[in-house]
């Protein structure tokens, strides 16, 4: 009778404790469903607030061109009201708001994004290489995507690109000087002709890119992948400039070292006295 009572204690025991788990396993769920819609609300939030950022940069930009003259143009009328010419004269100031508003709105932004302000800028005639009205220099272009920039033949000097997508992205005689483009994928990228003096490449994916007469005065290609000595030997000029293994032109090491390598290659074509 006794181990009877007894079993019967133990199975009651077990029981409830199944009972008091039901409600402790059915709290620990909603809590995970509450936190993964949370997680979501988030993401939405902040999606929203990118997408609102961009329409109230759009907004002001459209602004400061059609009432503010940031394009700068002037018309010239004589008497009979009769436009004789135009010239171009900028308001710096305008220009300046311009400029730090882009600034801004692109560090707050996702590549694509970013994208549709440059595709924006353009489009509108913001952006030419000659006479650039907003100036790109220092802008946060990080996670921008590789297919704008073989059409907008921009400069990006003091931009940050690290991390980005620039695969087959064309920067054909692009002023690159001092970028950030750590860990970016350069794979098949075009730098010819482009100046890339005291830009970071470390770590980024260079495989099969274009340096022919590049300017690599001083960059840093210090663990970057996917290059040859061959590639690099094409630039015009290398003073300075770290190699993936940390080798130097000046400071080459040993004979299997990549600057090594390269000093080979521009004394087998005669450029020995340019390095």
């Amino acid at each position: 009778m006794q181990q009877y009572q007894a079993g019967k204690t133990l199975w009651d025991w077990l029981n409830l404790l199944g009972v008091l788990g039901i409600p402790v396993a059915v709290a620990f769920g909603s809590l995970w469903f509450t936190a993964q819609q949370s997680k979501t609300q988030d993401a939405e939030n902040e999606d929203n607030q990118r997408e609102r950022a961009l329409q109230e940069y759009i907004d002001k930009i459209s602004d400061l061109l059609l009432n503010h003259n940031l394009r700068g143009s002037t018309l010239s009328i004589d008497s009979e009201l009769v436009i004789i010419g135009s010239e171009i004269k900028l308001d710096k100031e305008v220009q300046t708001i311009a400029r730090a508003r882009t600034l801004t709105v692109l560090s707050n932004l996702d590549g694509k994004r970013k994208k549709n302000v440059l595709q924006f800028l353009y489009e509108l005639g913001l952006l030419d290489r000659s006479n650039p009205i907003i100036s790109l220099e220092g802008a946060d272009l990080s996670r921008v995507t590789p297919t704008m920039f073989g059409v907008l033949e921009i400069d990006l000097p003091n931009a940050d690109l690290s991390g980005a997508n620039l695969v087959g992205a064309n920067f054909q005689e692009s002023d690159l000087s001092r970028a950030n483009l750590f860990g970016a994928n350069l794979l098949g990228a075009i730098f010819f002709g482009a100046y890339l003096i005291e830009a970071d490449l470390a770590e980024a994916n260079i495989g099969g890119a274009n340096f022919r007469f590049a300017r690599l005065r001083g960059a840093n290609f210090r663990g970057a992948i996917g290059t040859t000595p061959e590639q690099l030997a094409q630039a015009k000029s290398l003073e300075g400039t770290t190699m993936p293994d940390g080798s130097t032109i000046e400071r080459p090491g040993t004979a299997s070292s990549f600057a090594s390598q390269v000093l080979a290659i521009w004394q087998k074509e005669g450029r020995l006295k340019r390095p």
